[in-house]
């Protein structure tokens, strides 16, 4: 079977865009360790047959040693990649603004080898969400499931998958033309891996480059660690590594490591519903990777109301997460519930911290705006915590868009 491990997001790219050829090179797969998160990859020397191992981290002249990406070929041995199957779940509600971009996205999709199924979960939609999606993909399949909760759907969606894989990407998000190659090469090759069966690989999202000001300074915050924690939720790693969750918009799942969890906890309406998964299948011994070519266009909040919304609804999810996994409170989380009564300090600092930010990034027009946004995500998040600290969690409340 070949055997790629991923490697820079750049690097994975011009493999995934190889051509096969019988005057290419050979380069022998790349491995992960795990216990300490290294890569090995293989330099091609001038002899086609002599090939030597070189530790590498991001030097990408390393694996390419002068050659171009056609002159690449993934070497093989015994049984060549065998098709895989990937059913693409997208779950909608009322999403005619955006659903036409995402199902449009997934039906460009070139992914050699993969025989993929497209099913769209309509949450009840009374606008022209379902029109638009088979406008978009004629081969659709609509199931309608009414239910008012994220976690209900992915489980229909799960239920009607033919398929031992399966995609989510939400309908706000949109997928560049290799995004389901990308998952589904991450799937096999780290799966052939020893350690711990993986039971998903995902990616990140990012709002739309140049599209706002507030959609610059939004993607700006949330890939800090201040902004997003150092989660996959927001930040864009340049390499593949093990992680301890996965957002639910942007991720592939090994349909049978699902199952043995039992898919989504329906309590989890639509708050901490990806967490709560990424926890039980952790604590049932699979493991989940990031993968970094996969990253996604997603639209989300688009100014500071629905943003500031949002992080409330966030932080009260995380309380009620807290609830049924204590391991995922963190130290850290004491600090927003705090920021009202500590806001003659925290302004200034973050005023300096956004400043440097936007000189670094050579944005300054941002800064205000940078600013604020850190503001409103904190403080909103402190006061859902608060809120969801004394409050029942409800399992079929919408969060709305």
């Amino acid at each position: 079977m070949t055997r790629i491990t991923l490697l820079t997001r750049c690097a994975w790219t011009n493999l995934l865009e190889a051509e096969l050829g019988s005057d290419s090179i050979n380069c022998s797969y790349a491995k992960l360790h795990r216990d300490r998160r290294e890569w090995l990859c293989c330099r091609a020397t001038n002899d086609p047959a002599t090939v030597r191992a070189t530790k590498v981290s991001n030097d990408l002249d390393l694996l390419l040693s002068g050659k171009s990406a056609t002159q690449m070929r993934i070497s093989t041995t015994g049984n060549s990649l065998a098709p895989v199957g990937v059913t693409v779940v997208v779950v909608a509600h009322n999403e005619e603004s955006r659903i036409s971009d995402c199902i449009g996205s997934l039906a460009q999709q070139i992914a050699k080898g993969v025989k993929v199924e497209l099913i769209l979960i309509d949450d009840g939609s009374t606008d022209r969400t379902v029109e638009l999606a088979y406008a978009a993909a004629p081969g659709l399949t609509v199931i309608s499931n009414p239910s008012q909760s994220i976690s209900s759907n992915r489980n229909c969606g799960l239920r009607a998958a033919s398929h031992p894989y399966v995609a989510f990407i939400d309908a706000d998000c949109a997928a560049p033309t290799h995004w389901l190659a990308t998952l589904a090469r991450g799937m096999c090759e780290l799966s052939s891996l020893d350690g711990e069966p993986v039971a998903a690989v995902g990616g990140a999202n990012v709002p739309p480059a140049g599209e706002t000001p507030f959609y610059d300074a939004l993607a700006l915050m949330l890939n800090t660690r201040l902004g997003s924690r150092g989660s996959v939720q927001g930040m864009v790693f340049d390499q593949a590594r093990q992680v301890a969750h996965l957002p639910g918009l942007n991720v592939l799942y090994n349909k049978e490591a699902l199952e043995k969890v039992g898919g989504w906890d329906e309590r989890f309406a639509l708050i901490g519903e990806d967490e709560d998964l990424s926890r039980r299948l952790a604590l049932a011994g699979f493991s989940l990777f990031f993968v970094p070519e996969a990253v996604v266009v997603h639209r989300q909040r688009s100014n500071f109301r629905a943003w500031a919304k949002n992080m409330f609804t966030y932080g009260k999810g995380r309380m009620w997460l807290i609830r049924h996994h204590p391991t995922a409170f963190e130290s850290g989380l004491l600090i927003p519930p705090l920021l009202p009564l500590l806001l003659w300090a925290y302004l200034p600092v973050i005023a300096v911290i956004s400043l440097g930010l936007a000189w670094r990034s050579n944005r300054l027009d941002l800064w205000p705006r940078l600013a604020l946004l850190y503001a409103t995500t904190h403080v909103s998040y402190g006061l859902g915590q608060w809120a969801g600290l004394f409050s029942v969690q409800d399992g079929v409340q919408r969060n709305s868009a």
